[in-house]
Formats: C-alpha cells, sequence, structure tokens
C-alpha cells in the first residue's frame, strides 16, 4: 500500500511537471511567433521604405530627362512626367505604377509603387499670392476675405497673435507644406479639402506666383483676373479634339513669345489678343515650363509580411545635369 501511494505521488508530480513544461513551451512559442511576425513586418516595412525612396528619385530621374540641357522648355499634362502608358486602359494615366518582385528574389512576392508628378505651378503659391488673388480663389469654396487675410497674416515675418481662446499663433514664415492651413484660424476642413489641388506651398518664391499656362486650373486663371470665356476655351481644349492628353493635336503653347499665338490657333479661333491680355496679368509671372513639382509615392508591399510606406516631396527641378535638381521638401509617413 506504501509502495502504490509513493507510486501515485511521483506519478502526480511527473504529471505536474510535464503540465508545466507544456505551459512553458506554448508560451515560448507563442512569443517566438510573435517574434516571427515582428521580425517579417519590420523587414516588409524596410522594403516599403525603400521602395517609396526610391520612387522618389526615378520620379526625379525622369523630371530631369525631361528638362533639356539649354534653351526653353515647355510642359503640359500630356507630358511624359505628367501622364504614363497604362497597360490597362482603365487605369489612371497620372499614376506611375512600377511593380517589381520583393528585394529577395521571390518573384511571387509582390512589391508596388505607385508614383504621381504634379506640377506646382499649376497651382497657385501661397507664399507668393496677393491678398485679391488669394480671396478670389477662396470664395467660390465658402472662403472668406477674412480668411485670406488671416493666411497671409499666418505667413507674414512680424504677424502678431491672434487673442482667443486658445489664442493663435502665426508662424511667421513661408509655409512649406499645405497642411499648414490646417491652423490658420476659421480654416474648415471642407475648405482645406477643397484647395488641395488649387493651392501649393512652394517655400522658395517671388513676389507674385509663377504659373504655367500649359497645366494651370481653371479657378486658378480665375482667381488670377483672367476672363472666364478665355480660361474656359484655353482649358477645354488642352486635350485637343480628339480629348486625349499626349497626342499631336493637344493645345499647349512651345515657347513663351509665341504662346498667344499658339493658344490662340488651338483654342480661340486664331485670336491672339485675349490670351496675350491673360498672360500680362500683373497678378502672376506667367510661363510655359515649371520648376517645381510634387512627387507623391506610394510603396507597397506584400511578403514577407503586408507594410505601406508613403512619401511627399516637393522638386525644384533646373536645366542642365542632375545636379541641378534639388528638394525643397520631403515627408515620410
Amino acid at each position: 500500500m506504501a509502495e502504490l501511494r509513493r507510486r501515485g505521488s511521483l506519478l502526480i508530480i511527473t504529471l505536474w511537471i510535464i503540465t508545466i513544461l507544456s505551459v512553458v513551451a506554448v508560451a515560448l512559442a507563442r512569443a517566438l511567433s510573435v517574434e516571427v511576425r515582428l521580425t517579417k513586418y519590420r523587414l516588409a516595412h524596410e522594403q516599403a521604405v525603400a521602395l517609396a525612396r526610391s520612387g522618389v528619385y526615378l520620379a526625379m530621374q525622369r523630371l530631369n530627362q525631361d528638362s533639356p540641357p539649354a534653351g526653353e522648355a515647355f510642359d503640359w499634362l500630356g507630358d511624359d512626367w505628367a501622364a504614363f502608358a497604362q497597360a490597362d486602359p482603365a487605369a489612371d494615366p497620372a499614376t506611375w505604377t512600377v511593380a517589381l518582385g520583393a528585394p529577395i528574389a521571390d518573384p511571387a512576392a509582390g512589391a508596388e509603387a505607385q508614383i504621381a508628378i504634379t506640377d506646382e505651378e499649376r497651382r497657385l503659391n501661397l507664399n507668393a499670392a496677393t491678398e485679391p488673388a488669394l480671396t478670389a480663389l477662396l470664395l467660390p469654396h465658402g472662403g472668406t476675405q477674412e480668411l485670406s487675410q488671416a493666411i497671409l497674416d499666418y505667413r507674414d515675418p512680424d504677424a502678431e497673435p491672434v487673442t482667443g481662446e486658445p489664442p493663435s499663433y502665426p508662424k511667421n514664415a513661408p509655409l512649406v507644406a499645405l497642411e499648414e492651413l490646417r491652423d490658420v484660424p476659421g480654416m474648415s476642413a471642407a475648405l482645406f479639402e477643397a484647395l488641395r489641388p488649387l493651392a501649393a506651398a512652394v517655400p522658395e518664391s517671388g513676389a507674385v506666383p509663377r504659373v504655367n499656362i500649359n497645366t494651370a486650373e481653371r479657378d486658378v486663371l480665375l482667381a488670377l483676373g483672367g476672363d472666364p470665356a478665355v480660361v474656359d476655351a484655353l482649358v477645354g481644349r488642352r486635350a485637343g479634339g480628339d480629348g486625349i492628353l499626349g497626342t499631336d493635336d493637344d493645345c499647349k503653347a512651345v515657347a513663351f513669345a509665341q504662346a498667344a499665338a499658339d493658344l490662340s490657333a488651338c483654342a480661340l479661333a486664331g485670336d491672339p489678343t485675349p490670351v496675350a491680355q491673360l498672360l500680362s496679368l500683373p497678378t502672376a509671372t506667367f510661363a510655359v515650363a515649371s520648376s517645381v513639382f510634387r512627387v507623391s509615392v506610394q510603396a507597397r508591399v506584400t511578403q514577407p509580411s503586408a507594410a505601406r510606406h508613403e512619401i511627399e516631396a516637393v522638386i525644384q527641378r533646373g536645366s542642365g545635369p542632375p545636379a541641378a535638381i534639388q528638394i525643397l521638401s520631403w515627408r515620410e509617413r
């Protein structure tokens, strides 16, 4: 009987030891599983970051190749940097999709970068906009003259804080990102979203905004004082008779000296006077070539884990070698 009790006790102890070891093994397995998943995600994230950064430099190279070594260039919405050939007819031609295998040589592993290059000189630069032009841009979207003045005060180097609860403190420096508008008193979320495609925040600017007549948004040209009939004719005929950007019949100016003649020939029945009047408005410096672009890259990696990374950079392009391109701002998220 004593021997049976002793063996029973040993069996119970053995079972407890096995149970404890099983719990420890399960805990270790779970911990290792979490570590493996975290490692896979970290690897995928680093791959996505590298892919997104590579996308920016790929866009910079494309912009550099589009810039001639000397002489006047011209940019339009059907240019090589703006419209990309797509295998899928339904795909957005403004998005350049670069698909490749993951950096670890696995053709089944997916990695993709979607690159968009936007001409910042088709928009109104808030760092150079005058109060009348800014007000004219805001009013159709629910803004006010008071809000226009608040934006100018925000960038003014010696503006005073705005009293209130809590008080608002101006930046007193040029804007470097459009999102800074959210800090301006009176700026609503709806108005900010309406301004996204129409306004830019280029740190380096002149006394008045620089605007590309080949690419400028309709609302921007109207805000600068353009005649609505002339503006509608120019914007409406940009894609030519076939309605497809990037073809030979696109309505564009190839040199500023002949811009009035070029644009009037394809949009206004050959009368250059209305276009010449638009190009001579004192509210902007008009051009047919652009120097500042926004590059947006969304990188996606699916293996060894799912990860995404986004970069938005503002690029200034000069003529000449690659060294002429510089980065004005860079944001990652």
